[in-house]
């Protein structure tokens, strides 16, 4: 535009302008697929470092469950060998009263055997 500010735009003005402005799009397009090549390769290297990171915490868990379950496994023994022992001792103590007072009661006897 080489005509004075307060003159009209002519027909060639506006093509001119349009020229320019159609280069700066251009330029501006091939700027954003750049950064759209750019922006994918890099969502491309975080979904891979995050599905890594995945894989790993996964294995954390399942480690960590395995522990767990062992744990509990050898804590579930105890209890049911502590079950299976007071079971048996409580037999035990059953057939140890009645002996006891099967020989309280014979004591008893001899004793008023004894007396008489």
């Amino acid at each position: 535009m080489t005509k004075k500010q307060d003159s009209p735009a002519t027909k060639k003005d506006l093509n001119q302008l349009d020229k320019k402005l159609s280069k700066r799009m251009d330029k501006l397009d091939a700027r954003m697929d750049g950064f759209d090549n750019k922006l994918s390769r890099f969502k491309i290297e975080i979904d891979m470092k995050l599905d890594d990171q995945l894989v790993e915490i996964k294995n954390m868990i399942s480690g960590f469950k395995s522990d767990i379950y062992n744990l509990v496994d050898g804590v579930l023994g105890e209890i049911q060998t502590n079950r299976e022992e007071r079971t048996i001792i409580g037999h035990q103590l059953t057939q140890q009263d009645k002996t006891i007072s099967d020989h309280e009661m014979r004591l008893g006897v001899l004793e008023k055997t004894k007396n008489d």
